[in-house]
């Protein structure tokens, strides 16, 4: 079965986004690895084939996104 998942990062300066310095708080380390880097691994983990990662980042925080891409991951600006 082909299992695919979007998930949304949210762009820096937005009303309601959660960021700390400037790096939506899905960017940042915890423990050594960002967040969203542990919720790709989980998703994997399940047998999603294909992850969509959608968000405006801003330039800040762009140079965190190389950090969590990898083989199955797209970023969509």
């Amino acid at each position: 079965m082909d299992v695919r998942a979007i998930v949304l990062v949210g762009p820096v300066g937005a009303h309601g986004a959660e960021s700390i310095g400037g790096i939506p708080i899905g960017l940042l380390d915890i423990l050594g690895r960002p967040v969203l880097s542990r919720i790709t691994d989980r998703l994997a983990r399940f047998g999603v084939s294909a992850i969509t990662v959608v968000g405006d980042v801003g330039t800040d925080a762009s140079r965190y996104v190389a950090r969590v891409l990898r083989s199955g991951i797209r970023w969509v600006p």
